[in-house]
């Protein structure tokens, strides 16, 4: 895969500039490279100012001392809930792929985002298009699964800061400034909505939304993107999903928020079992705080140190600095929840794969090989 069509089913022989023997359009001029380099060094300079402020005012030795004092019981109430999380987000995969079930759909996520921390794209859907291959899935069918997965879960995703102003208005601790924030991210949410609808009801809708996709993106990547190849690609795209989508979204949404949920649910566990009494900082004002910083999680590394930082900055507020290094420790142990714990389990996930597919394995090394050939230049 190379990423250039929006069901990520790259082809050598069209993506670009078109199918042979079509004539494209001139690329949009793209944005000046010291324009992106300007946008990243800005966000590394706060990152890093964030980052500098809190190791600074917190006392490490006392979250090391938070850390110490979890409990075995405690533990295992939070790998409980990591297992119900990772099943719940892996359900609309599940529904979405008939024949794929639950356990080789939560197999496929844990796996994909294993290889994703140590090798870079494709070789996360390298490892996905393997399995599904070992287990009997097409290709086509799969890719369609995945966009759907992907979509709604963008979508869940911003839409938990409206969640959170929902939750934090019950409690009085609405801010004008939060408000702003749910405001633009349900918008990016309701914008992938309103896309799914128009591709969904016609054919029309769906190449509308390939074309006008593709538009953007040749604005960043203009040799990456043909209108007409994508409007074409969408209206396929459109005939694969269709009914699946009409006859499991519900579903599946409802298995993305009550993962939402259940993860908010792990985060105040987290910051209970560091010693944050009620008193000092509520369970709704906890769960608010999370869902409104939700949406970092789309940065890479699951908006690593971004998203922590912000979510430090809300509940210090209602904490005061008394508790500074608790929420310092509760947000490393719900990391080391949400992130490492996945990763061991994604790893022998695919040892267990490698060993009872070993054909798979072999298939998926020279696919990965092939993807890196196609993206090189020349």
């Amino acid at each position: 895969m190379t990423g250039s069509g929006p069901t990520g089913e790259g082809n050598p022989e069209t993506d670009g500039d078109g199918p042979k023997g079509t004539t494209t359009s001139e690329p949009d001029k793209p944005r000046p490279a010291w324009i992106k380099w300007l946008i990243r060094l800005a966000a590394l300079v706060i990152v890093v100012l964030v980052g500098k402020y809190i190791i600074d005012s917190v006392d490490w030795k006392q979250v090391g001392e938070s850390l110490k004092g979890i409990a075995a019981w405690q533990f295992a109430i939070l790998v409980l809930l990591i297992v119900v999380r990772q099943f719940l987000n892996a359900a609309p995969l599940a529904f979405f792929v008939p024949g794929l079930g639950f356990g080789r759909a939560a197999m496929s996520d844990l796996g994909a985002a294993t290889v994703a921390t140590v090798a870079p794209p494709p070789a996360d859907l390298v490892v996905r298009f393997s399995m599904f291959r070992a287990w009997n899935i097409g290709a086509a069918r799969g890719a369609a699964g995945l966009t759907l997965n992907m979509v709604l879960f963008y979508i869940v995703r911003f839409a938990a800061p409206i969640f959170g102003i929902v939750v934090l208005m019950a409690i009085n601790r609405f801010d004008d400034r939060l408000g702003l924030v749910a405001l633009l991210s349900g918008l990016a949410g309701v914008l992938m909505v309103a896309a799914i609808l128009l591709i969904v009801r016609s054919d029309r809708g769906a190449a509308w939304v390939g074309s006008t996709t593709a538009r953007m993106v040749r604005k960043i990547k203009p040799d990456k993107a043909d209108p007409q190849d994508w409007a074409e690609r969408m209206k396929k795209f459109r005939a694969q999903v269709a009914e699946d989508l009409k006859s499991h979204w519900k579903i599946a949404s409802a298995s993305l928020i009550l993962m939402l949920t259940s993860e908010s649910i792990l985060f105040l566990l987290c910051v209970r079992f560091v010693g944050v009494p009620q008193s000092s900082a509520g369970a709704l004002a906890i769960v608010g705080a999370f869902f409104i910083t939700y949406p970092l999680t789309a940065l890479p590394a699951n908006g690593l140190g971004v998203l922590d930082a912000a979510l430090f900055g809300l509940l210090i507020l209602e904490t005061g600095k008394t508790f500074e290094s608790q929420l310092v420790a509760a947000i490393v142990i719900w990391r080391l929840a949400t992130m490492i714990l996945p990763l061991i389990a994604g790893g022998l996930t695919l040892l267990l794969f490698k060993r009872s597919h070993p054909e798979a394995v072999e298939l998926a090394d020279e696919l990965e090989a092939k993807s890196s050939g196609l993206d090189e230049p020349g």
